[in-house]
This record gives structure tokens, sequence and C-alpha cells, in this order.
């Protein structure tokens, strides 16, 4: 098992999230949009996608990361995207409180879904890749480290 393994694997999590937020936002018209629905799936990315996931890498993986010069600066870069995502986040859940919100909802899913994937797929296939294959034995040792004892708090 590779380091970040765990963190691949809620990647998967996030996007099968996604996918069902993506498919309630584009029901026909003749559908009513399902807001609780949308309000369980704004909270899973807020406390699930953002405050356990992206709480794991920017407390554990990215201070480990900065000790390295190409990889403190992929680190800052996604700390960046991660503030975008809360952006998104908060889009799709004021489109949830207008009245005539349909389309924006629609909109904001939209984008967000777009945005994560991408996210999703620098981090799998080039920033993961590359921090597993530059940090040292010790570093990665930490890592594991770091993870587990995340996932205890």
């Amino acid at each position: 098992m590779r380091a970040l393994d765990e963190l691949r694997h809620e990647h998967d999590v996030i996007l099968d999230a996604i996918g069902l937020m993506e498919r309630a936002a584009v029901l026909p018209e003749t559908q009513d949009i399902d807001t609780a629905l949308f309000g369980k799936l704004v909270l899973f990315l807020r406390e699930y996608a953002d405050r356990s996931h992206h709480g794991k890498e920017e407390d554990v993986l990215f201070p480990i990361m900065r000790k390295n010069q190409m990889l403190a600066r992929l680190a800052d870069m996604l700390v960046e995207e991660h503030a975008l995502g809360r952006k998104l986040v908060a889009a799709i859940e004021a489109a949830l409180t207008q009245p005539v919100g349909r389309e924006r909802l629609r909109n904001a899913v939209l984008d967000y879904a777009q945005f994560i994937r991408d996210h999703v797929a620098k981090e799998n296939e080039i920033v993961f890749e590359a921090a597993e294959h530059d940090l040292d034995e010790k570093e990665i040792e930490e890592l594991r480290r770091g993870l587990a004892a995340y996932a205890r708090a």
C-alpha cells in the first residue's frame, strides 16, 4: 500500500457524492429540487471533504511536503484550490436559499463538480505521485503516523 492511498480512497468517496449531487441538480423542470438532499450533501462536503480530507492534507501532508522546495510549491497551490472549493460550496448553499435558484443551483453544482474533478485528478496523478517519489523513508513514516493520528483525533 502506498503512503497516500487513504487520501486517494477519500477522493473516490467525494467523487461519488459529487455524482449524486450532479444527478440531483439536472432533474427535469417538472421535478422539485430535493433541498434536504442538497443540504446533506453540502454538509458532507463541508465536514468530510473539507474538514476531514482537506484537513489531513493541510495539517499532515502539506507540512511534510514543504520540506522540499518543489513539493512546497505544489502544497501552496493546493491550499489556494481548497479555498476556492470552499467558495464554490458556499455558492451551492447560497443557491439553495434562493426562491428561483434552480438554474443557479445547477450551475453552482456543475461548476463545483468540474473544479473538484480537476482538483482530484491533479492531486492523484501529479501531487501524490510526486510526494511518494520525492519524500524519503523518514518523511513517509512521519506521514503515515500523522494520518493515523489525525484519524483518531
